[in-house]
């Protein structure tokens, strides 16, 4: 399920592969993850929403987002950012449009579940404190 509440965005479903940690080339470290946001029916084919999530290292959440398993169940919330690349495709360059959740705000029950439980970080903190510049982004 997707949300938008304010300026932010929450998402809640599963994980269908375990969190990545990684480091840009600026050194700020990021926990990456998937999130199956819904899954509709229609004429018989299932359409399945994905949404990808990003914690900045500097984030209360970083800890607990590094903890994310396949099959977790996670509410996060956040804003949105809007990208894109470059790829090969057929022998032509096409251009992938991307959009993230920079989450400051993650919720993780582990193991598939119905309820997640609410996370042990703090709930109160400065955004700007952990959100990266544009250099830092990883795409």
């Amino acid at each position: 399920m997707v949300m938008k509440q304010g300026d932010n965005l929450r998402v809640i479903g599963y994980v269908p592969r375990d969190a990545e940690t990684k480091t840009t080339a600026r050194d700020k470290k990021l926990v990456s993850f998937t999130v199956k946001a819904s899954e509709t029916e229609v004429d018989g084919k299932k359409d399945t929403q994905w949404q990808r999530c990003t914690v900045w290292g500097g984030s209360p959440f970083y800890a607990v987002a590094s903890t994310i398993r396949k099959g977790d169940t996670v509410r996060a919330e956040g804003i949105i950012k809007n990208g894109s690349y470059t790829k090969l495709e057929g022998g032509e360059e096409v251009t992938i449009q991307t959009s993230d959740i920079w989450c400051d705000w993650v919720d993780v029950q582990h193991g598939r579940q119905d309820a997640p439980k609410a996370a042990s970080a703090p709930q109160t903190h400065n955004t700007e404190d952990f959100y990266p510049s544009d250099e830092d982004l990883p795409f």
